[in-house]
């Protein structure tokens, strides 16, 4: 470069070279990082325990003040100064809506939400775009019109979250959120741990705020597909779904009122008997996997349609 006393090295890469300083390094497309995700669902029990085990990770291990406080109310105690408490108010807020009340709406209050390069909202909002990634992956669902319309509500003037949003989106994945999500798929406890405390060291909180918009948004779609195939194998047997779920051999159940659990009225919910259960204590949660939120996807989003 003109004007420098000791110009860098000149930087050439070609389809399977990289010249750099006078020497050439060959590649070949083994050495090609690929950033897509190709997996799908063997043993759903191990899925819903390794998803049970990244719950109790970031309630237990994450970084004292990421978005975890979201699935563990007494986090919330790491925000004292007042801009950190109004900051997880408004996470707080954004969140409910994005799960209760209007997905968008809910995405634009979450947009841009806190410090850093990545703000915590913009962290979360790329986790549950992998989330709806990975669930499109798993059950065949076609939820892309849905992140597409995310990702246009979540873009804003910061050109760095912009583009994670747009990589999230499009399912094209760093290296540690991609062993976290092939680890929960097909690993072990063990694997997820490992992947997960390793994605929970990027940035103060970044890796962990992924985490949570990931684990919050699969454990919807989760448990609102097992509610609906139930009362599906309720109706087939002529039996009401009450009358399923308290079985003379399963679980004892509860009768739960709206606002216990995600603000909906559930008819009845099982203690979980899990041994890492993904609710807080006193919380209920339905077999191996709770129901704090659910997921709604209005079907305007569904079928490509703008709001």
């Amino acid at each position: 470069m003109a004007g420098l006393a000791n110009p860098p090295p000149p930087l050439r890469v070609t389809a399977h070279t990289v010249l750099f300083a006078g020497r050439r390094y060959h590649f070949t497309a083994r050495h090609r990082y690929d950033s897509t995700l190709d997996c799908e669902v063997e043993d759903l029990r191990r899925f819903q325990h390794n998803l049970a085990a990244l719950g109790e990770l970031l309630r237990n291990a994450s970084p004292p003040k990421s978005l975890a406080f979201l699935l563990a109310s007494q986090r919330r105690k790491n925000f004292r100064a007042g801009f950190e408490r109004a900051f997880a108010e408004q996470i707080r807020r954004g969140v409910r809506q994005v799960f209760h009340g209007s997905l968008l709406e809910g995405i634009r209050q979450l947009k841009g939400c806190g410090l850093g390069l990545t703000p915590a909202g913009d962290d979360l909002i790329a986790g549950l775009l992998i989330g709806l990634h990975l669930l499109q992956k798993l059950h065949g669902q076609n939820f892309q019109p849905a992140a597409n319309a995310v990702f246009r509500a979540a873009r804003g003037d910061n050109i760095f979250s912009n583009a994670f949003l747009d990589l999230a989106r499009r399912g094209l994945l760093f290296g540690t959120m991609k062993d976290l999500l092939l680890a929960l798929v097909s690993g072990s406890e063990g694997s997820v741990r490992k992947a997960a405390r390793k994605l929970f060291g990027v940035g103060a909180s970044s890796g962990a705020d992924l985490a949570t918009g990931l684990f919050m948004t699969v454990q919807a779609e989760e448990c609102r597909m097992w509610k609906e195939c139930r009362k599906q194998k309720a109706q087939e047997s002529g039996k009401d779904s009450r009358e399923l779920l308290a079985g003379t051999t399963g679980p004892r159940t509860v009768p739960v009122r709206s606002g216990q659990i995600c603000g909906r009225t559930t008819e009845a919910i099982e203690r979980s008997a899990c041994a890492r259960p993904c609710c807080e204590p006193g919380r209920f949660a339905v077999r191996s996997f709770v129901c704090p939120v659910v997921l709604v996807v209005p079907a305007r989003y569904a079928q490509g349609q703008q709001k």
